[in-house]
Parts: C-alpha cells; sequence; structure tokens
C-alpha cells in the first residue's frame, strides 16, 4: 500500500504476536516464468543469468537475486515457532538450475542441495496430481518487517509461502545492528538496509526509501 504522502509502502497487514513484538507484511505480486510450460528443460544458471527479469518471473528473479547476486549477505531457511535455521553460503552456488517448475540450489559440500517449488508441476512421467501440485508450488511471497515489542525494528525478511499457506523458507537480509558475522554493532548502521530498499523498489515498485528510526 503506497503512503502518496512521502512515496514510500505501508504493509498491507501488520500481525501482532503473542510476545508483544509486530510482523509488517508487504506483499510481492507474483508473475510466472515463460519456462513453466517447459517442464521436461532443465534451465541452467547461465541461461537464468542472460535471461531478462520477465523470462525468469517474480519468484526466480527474486530468489536468483537473494542467493546468487548477495549470497554473501543472506542467511535462509525455515523459520517456524521453535525452530529457525540461519544458513549461510561460503559462495556463490555453483548448482542453480530449474526444472518442472522446481528450483535445484547448493549450499555446500557432498552435494548439499535444497528444492523449491516455484511454478506449475506435473512430474516428469505427469505423475502429480493436480491438487497436489497446487499445494506443492509457492503461493505467495511477503517482505517482512518485524518490530520488538520495545518498538525497535529487528528483522528484515523475504518470505515464501506455499499453497497451503505453509512456509517454504525465510530470507534474513542484513540488519543495521549487526555486522556480517551477526555481532552486534555500537551504532546502527542504516546502509545495511540497502539491499531490503532494493528489493523493495524492484519487486513493490517503492519510489523513496522509508527512511530508518531505531523506534517506530
Amino acid at each position: 500500500m503506497l503512503n502518496e504522502d512521502v512515496g514510500w509502502l505501508r504493509p498491507s497487514r501488520v500481525r501482532r504476536e503473542l510476545d508483544g513484538s509486530s510482523t509488517e507484511h508487504f506483499p510481492i505480486q507474483i508473475r510466472p516464468t515463460s519456462w513453466s510450460f517447459l517442464p521436461h528443460k532443465v534451465v541452467r544458471i547461465d541461461d537464468i543469468r542472460r535471461a531478462s527479469p520477465v523470462e525468469r518471473g517474480t519468484l526466480l528473479s527474486l530468489v536468483f537475486d537473494l542467493l546468487v547476486n548477495n549470497w554473501s549477505r543472506v542467511r535462509f531457511g525455515p523459520c517456524i515457532e521453535g525452530s529457525v535455521f540461519e544458513l549461510a553460503l561460503e559462495e556463490a552456488p555453483k548448482h542453480f538450475s530449474y526444472l518442472d517448475g522446481y528450483l535445484t540450489v547448493s549450499i555446500g559440500p557432498r552435494d548439499s542441495h535444497f528444492h523449491l517449488c516455484l511454478g506449475p508441476t506435473r512430474g516428469l512421467t505427469g505423475e502429480t496430481p493436480e491438487e497436489l501440485a497446487a499445494i506443492r508450488q509457492c503461493a505467495k511471497a511477503e517482505m517482512v518487517r518485524v518490530i520488538g515489542s520495545d518498538g525497535r525494528p529487528r528483522s528484515w525478511q523475504v518470505v515464501l509461502w506455499n499453497g497451503a499457506q505453509e512456509q517454504m523458507v525465510t530470507f534474513f537480509l542484513p540488519s543495521p545492528f549487526r555486522d556480517d558475522d551477526l555481532q552486534k554493532l555500537r551504532t546502527p548502521d542504516p546502509n545495511r538496509l540497502a539491499l531490503w530498499n532494493a528489493l523493495r523498489a524492484r519487486y513493490l515498485g517503492e519510489r523513496i526509501p522509508e527512511p530508518f528510526v531505531v523506534e517506530r
């Protein structure tokens, strides 16, 4: 929701949490990739790199921006009550490919990798029921900001959900309160919100970045 007075976006909804914090949600409009209808074609990282944003579609472009273009600045993993993974890459992914709706990303030694269903999936032999395919596919993407019970912003994220409204993955963006090793900074550094602001401009259409304030 655009704040017409100032140019930056207001959250579409704010959820109050049991611990007194609040979560601000900024939905991303999803455009499909042009490769959705090529279920048997493997689209590899060089093809994805050369493709236009229209060819990639929203979700593939977004994850490419996060894990290829900004791999050293982002942590990621599931984030649910009682379980938070903040994984970090040591280098840009060597394997980043798309097949039958699924993105596959290498993340470390011994062929460690993960899959995200970002587009329509049929199964390589067409065996996936439509109802199950709809559940597996990412149905919602949002930029999320968490405000602590003390009114201080504390986390900047990109979150994907599947068709059952289950969280698929959370990408944790740089915080102005911590350095790249997650050590607390003596003085907040608003420059560390550059990636958050760039993604909001690219995927939300925000014209002017919201000024950083320590307390909201």
